[in-house]
């Protein structure tokens, strides 16, 4: 059952002051440096966290590539607790890249097609 509390500065801090633009250092996250952010302490969860970046990167027409892994905890202890890393890196949009770009749907389409012709493919040597 909910309960009344007397709100104290903590939080009201995390109420209202914890949207991602304000939790993170975007400024200095999106300088073009590859960052190492540590699961638990510069994110919780990595599908949100991703989230955050693409969103980062479209309000600021830049890319970001994001990669996660599991290391050692301890590096001198084998078979040791691992935790989740995520690395990510903001760049500038590369202005070729985007002219020369297809709209999602267009690729989803020619992967369709291309899906289609190959079971056509399968079904003619299946007859054969």
């Amino acid at each position: 059952m909910a309960e009344q509390i007397e709100p104290t500065e903590d939080i009201i801090q995390d109420l209202f002051h914890t949207s991602p633009r304000m939790k993170y250092p975007w400024e200095e996250w999106t300088n073009g440096d590859v960052w190492k952010l540590y699961q638990g302490e510069d994110y919780q969860k990595r599908s949100s966290m991703r989230t955050y970046c693409y969103q980062q990167a479209a309000a600021r027409d830049m890319d970001v590539h994001t990669r996660c892994r599991n290391e050692p905890i301890d590096h001198d202890e084998v078979g040791g607790e691992e935790h989740e890393v995520m690395f990510i890196q903001f760049t500038e949009r590369d202005e070729d890249e985007i002219e020369g770009s297809t709209h999602l749907d267009d690729v989803l389409d020619e992967d369709e097609d291309e899906f289609e012709e190959f079971e056509l493919e399968l079904e003619e040597e299946d007859v054969t």
